[in-house]
């Protein structure tokens, strides 16, 4: 057994750590103190990809249903002030439990099924009954094949997005919009893909969109800091690339991480431009190392404030 919690979680896979510090950040963006085991697990059910996925399939459960629920169960929480969640007390315990399982199947480094599994026999027969998972623990031991072969992608990047276009789909006509304008501007910058900071640029240059309403209660120009962004993207492109841009797959995790706040903290529809410009302002090393200093200006607070100016019919949200 690893020795202690900076060792268990270096023993995490990449997709593994990657679940933690997304449900880190979403801890820390909902003003939840301690990140425990489930939040994790509903950061891991967001991908299509990986081994928890399939033994939940096994086990006969709603992905989509357990995922929003366990975000659901987690946001809507009591709130705390604290610059940076915890682990809760038995979020140590739960990865040993998921190291130990991972060495037992001759693994090296601890997977998102270990996790799922580690997760599952420690709720035994406590298992809220809307989990649909009354016979889990007998279940578990025959759904175990799914961690020896975990899927493989040949695209290093992460992707929180197996399905591009239904996450295109959840946009509003707004932000859609912003993100057809980020593939005419990435043809005139002669730029191979479209860069999230390009897509970034084409929200804030929509002067009537609420991002921009947003950033303007802290006289905060968004069209600067579009002409900022773009400008840095100057020169860089190749001359000889005509054809249409691709979309980076860090914009499909922007557009994923915006739709799980989205839906779950706000019961929204569609993405719509504010929800963008939140979860960048949250997340955003997530998917460039481009930064804007600016946007660091406000706060969820500041959030709070311009929706309830939506509220009252004052600002758009899109």
């Amino acid at each position: 057994m690893a020795s202690g919690p900076k060792e268990l979680v270096r023993k995490c896979g990449s997709h593994a750590r990657d679940a933690i510090e997304r449900a880190t950040g979403i801890a820390a963006t909902h003003g939840i103190g301690v990140v425990d085991p489930a939040l994790v697990i509903a950061c891991v059910l967001e991908r299509d990809d990986l081994g928890a996925c399939r033994v939940v399939d096994q086990l006969g459960v709603s992905r989509a249903g357990l995922r929003d629920r366990l975000f659901s169960d987690a946001t809507t929480g009591p709130k705390v002030a604290r610059p940076r969640p915890a682990f809760g007390e038995s979020f140590f315990p739960w990865l040993a439990a998921a190291w130990e399982l991972s060495r037992d199947l001759g693994a090296k480094e601890i997977q998102t099924g270990a996790l799922l599994h580690a997760w599952l026999e420690g709720l035994g027969g406590e298992a809220p009954t809307w989990m649909g998972l009354a016979a889990v623990r007998a279940k578990i031991p025959g759904a175990r094949d799914p961690l020896a072969a975990p899927v493989r992608t040949a695209n290093p990047l992460r992707t929180a997005a197996p399905q591009p276009k239904n996450l295109i789909r959840k946009c509003s006509t707004r932000a859609a919009a912003a993100l057809e304008a980020a593939v005419v501007k990435s043809l005139e910058l002669n730029l191979e893909t479209v860069e999230p900071s390009v897509l970034l640029a084409s929200i804030l240059s929509d002067q009537d969109c609420g991002a921009a309403h947003l950033l303007a209660q802290r006289d905060i120009n968004a069209a600067d800091i579009a002409r900022g962004l773009l400008e840095a993207h100057q020169h860089r492109g190749d001359p000889e690339h005509k054809e249409r841009p691709a979309f980076r797959p860090e914009i499909y995790q922007w557009i994923a991480d915006a739709w799980a706040y989205a839906s779950v903290e706000h019961d929204a529809t569609s993405v719509e431009t504010a929800h963008l410009l939140l979860t960048w302002r949250s997340f955003s090393s997530r998917y460039t190392e481009v930064r804007a200093l600016e946007l660091e200006q406000w706060t969820l607070s500041d959030f709070e404030v311009f929706l309830a100016q939506v509220d009252d019919g004052a600002v758009p949200l899109g």
